[in-house]
């Protein structure tokens, strides 16, 4: 398959810092005067494969990575897509792992490609920054199934920008109203199991869904999302903190300003 592919690639990136991963590979790109390489860890180790001519950032979609034992936020998956020009005599097939490389900054991560064939591919990407654990969610089924659900939408749907688009439960990425009007304000999310490796998908509830781009507002969690949309309600032994405002001796609630609570609740939890 030598010759121009194009290569739609998931990248998982630690902490909370939406598309910081995919923004450390684009600026690479940049820094490295488009002297990035595709270089194999497999049988032929060392090897060229593939010379990276282009790199864009897809920003708006994400997917955040919750790890389910201690209820924080591991990471996020962003996308990007690379422009690569196949060597002669070599190709790219489903399994291989390939060393991310500029002639700068040396190795800047690992792209595992997942499926696809032809022109249109589809990879995973750990920057060098990420942790071994989260390392092996590019080999996780869900992991796979996200990101070739977004190749077929982002090689489908050619744009300039994604701002005002979100990653439904059903791993669709549809645009913030079709989030708000057939999901009942709900997105992808992702729960890590980090004993196991697992990857679990389950449905954020989240406010407030036309502020800001790429989603916003406050999310609440849920059980891990079936095949379809899954609404999930908040927990319901969740402390409320009134907060009100007195005028004239008459006392008004005014709700906390977060966009997602009602009343005297105070949206944390």
């Amino acid at each position: 398959m030598a010759g121009k592919a194009e290569v739609i690639v998931g990248v998982i990136n630690d902490g909370v810092t939406v598309a910081s991963g995919a923004t450390a590979i684009s600026d690479q790109f940049v820094t490295n005067n488009q002297g990035m390489v595709l270089v194999s860890q497999t049988a032929q180790t060392g090897a060229v494969i593939a010379s990276v001519t282009s790199v864009t950032k897809l920003a708006g979609p994400y997917v955040p990575i919750i790890n389910m034992p201690a209820n924080i936020v591991a990471g996020t998956i962003t996308f990007l897509k690379l422009g690569v020009d196949v060597r002669d005599g070599r190709k790219i097939d489903q399994g291989d792992v390939y060393s991310l490389i500029g002639n700068v900054a040396g190795i800047i991560g690992t792209v595992a490609f997942l499926a696809g064939g032809g022109v249109w591919l589809v990879g995973g990407a750990a920057i060098v920054s990420v942790g071994a654990g989260l390392l092996s969610i590019h080999r996780s089924n869900t992991f796979n199934q996200i990101v070739t659900a977004a190749e077929d939408f982002f090689r489908n749907n050619p744009s300039d920008n994604y701002l005002d688009y979100l990653c439904a439960p059903d791993m669709k990425i549809v645009d913030r109203n079709t989030i708000r009007m057939a999901y009942a304000n709900t997105m992808l999310s992702c729960h890590w199991i980090s004993d196991t490796d697992e990857l679990l998908p389950f449905p954020l509830i989240v406010s407030d869904i036309g502020a800001g781009a790429g989603g916003g507002g406050t999310a609440f969690g849920g059980a891990p999302a079936s095949s379809g949309p899954v609404v999930t309600p908040p927990p319901h032994d969740v402390a409320n903190v009134g907060i009100s405002i007195i005028v004239g001796g008459n006392t008004y609630d005014a709700g906390d300003q977060y966009g997602c609570c009602t009343g005297t609740s105070d949206g944390y939890m």
